[in-house]
């Protein structure tokens, strides 16, 4: 214990030294000769010198991340990945992403299902950190995801309660205090149509530049990994920048809907200079045969996404060739315009 107290054991990167090592009640404050900085991740080496209170020394040298956090702002934390419909005996859990610069502290983050009729908020009562880039999985028992799924950042895990989240559809809202964060409304519909069972499959976010809120931006965790990517990158993700210009845009011309987490699902992107349009969107094959419609007069903002699973419309796979991605829509001056862009389906 006398080493404990010993300010040589520990070393904070950044030149910043530790003046002085207070042990007290099996705890031991660090002293620093500077302040820290805000924004900047200090890591904070132990000497492997030091031993447990049972006299066990460490079997090496051994460090943690600190730093200061900063006040969360409304988008700096996003709604990464959701299991709603756990496994028998399993447990509901809700990825987040800080895609701030910020060093965020989670204590007293409020969940809330803005729609359920029970256990609607949770609110996590411990200090935890997520740093810039990062993720954190909030789960009321985090061994039984290590259990069921390949967790490789079990230091992102955060073992707190979440509110109810139904089964088939519900929200999940992240408030701090009364400032909104994130919201999602998920539904079971969202998952691939072709998956045999949702029992145990998240949904997976496929962009952080598109909105929480837009269905196409979700999909169902590929099988490849196990059906959920707990504290690490998603299975499924848009690995092309979406297009900027143009009414009707492919995020991909060529797909493979076969659940191995790359282009599974083709995003279809619609923008307009003016909200108010009505669309309609399908897809043909190349004989000019309808095979899937993804909108029938749907009423739309000035931007909207379309997702298409490659599946037809009787809900059997579609098969591997050239498909027709065709638009047409109604501005609210009466114009009527059309476009299409082709895409690949590959298996």
């Amino acid at each position: 214990m006398a080493m404990a107290g010993d300010p040589t054991m520990y070393e904070l990167e950044a030149a910043l030294p530790v003046a002085e090592a207070i042990v007290s009640n099996n705890q031991v404050s660090l002293i620093l000769s500077a302040p820290l900085l805000a924004g900047q991740v200090y890591t904070l080496f132990i000497s492997d010198e030091l031993s447990d209170c049972l006299g066990n020394k460490l079997s090496e040298r051994d460090s943690a991340r600190l730093g200061l956090p900063e006040p969360l702002l409304t988008g700096d934390l996003l709604l990464n990945e959701v299991l709603f419909n756990p496994q028998t005996g399993g447990e509901d859990f809700v990825e987040i992403w800080n895609v701030s610069d910020k060093i965020i502290n989670l204590g007293g983050l409020r969940l809330v299902n803005a729609v359920g009729t029970a256990n609607r908020e949770a609110v996590i009562g411990i200090d935890h950190l997520i740093f810039p880039g990062e993720a954190a999985v909030i789960c009321a028992n985090p061994d039984d995801l290590l259990l069921r799924y390949h967790v490789p950042h079990t230091e992102r895990l955060v073992e707190a309660e979440l509110p109810t989240l139904e089964d088939n559809q519900g929200n999940i809202s992240l408030r701090m205090g009364l400032l909104a964060i994130d919201s999602f409304d998920y539904s079971d519909d969202m998952h691939h149509p072709l998956l045999a069972f949702d029992d145990g499959v998240s949904l997976e976010r496929l962009s952080v530049g598109l909105p929480t809120n837009e269905a196409a931006n979700w999909h169902s965790a590929s099988g490849s990994v196990g059906f959920a990517t707990p504290t690490y990158e998603n299975s499924q993700r848009l690995t092309a920048a979406l297009p900027t210009s143009g009414n009707l845009q492919l995020a991909a011309e060529v797909f493979s809907p076969d659940g191995d987490g790359e282009e599974d699902a083709l995003l279809v992107q619609f923008h307009a200079d003016n909200p108010g349009n009505v669309i309609s969107v399908e897809v043909f094959d190349v004989q000019g045969r309808p095979v899937a419609p993804l909108a029938r007069n749907e009423l739309l903002g000035a931007e909207a996404f379309f997702r298409w699973d490659g599946v037809d419309a009787r809900g059997g796979p579609a098969p591997a060739g050239i498909y027709i991605v065709w638009a047409q829509w109604f501005s609210p001056d009466g114009k009527v315009e059309s476009d299409k862009k082709t895409c690949v389906l590959a298996r």
